[in-house]
């Protein structure tokens, strides 16, 4: 998806504002990415994977090995107090 990710830990989930800790924190998103282009954003945090909780790194990189580059995922994101979900294209960079 061509971002930089990190696990969500305590402190990064209480100044986000969120009640549980769970998912995946985007620390960055590239310009021009698969990620960037579909509108997800630096600070989102990723709960799922077309329907698939997430709440590891690894679940991520393991989730969209799954996919091949070209075909289209559902991603579920945090983002300021509610909940958005954005297709993205995955690129040959999909491991990210």
């Amino acid at each position: 998806m061509g971002i930089q990710i990190s696990d969500l830990n305590e402190d990064v989930a209480n100044y986000l504002h969120m009640t549980k800790i769970e998912g995946v924190f985007i620390a960055d998103v590239p310009t021009g990415g698969a990620a960037w282009k579909s509108g997800i954003k630096d600070h989102d945090v990723i709960l799922q994977i077309d329907a698939q909780k997430i709440n590891s790194r690894s679940e991520l990189v393991e989730r969209l090995a799954q996919y091949q580059p070209g075909e289209t995922v559902l991603v579920q994101i945090w983002r300021n107090n509610k909940i958005l979900r954005y297709p993205v294209k995955l690129e040959s960079d999909n491991q990210q």
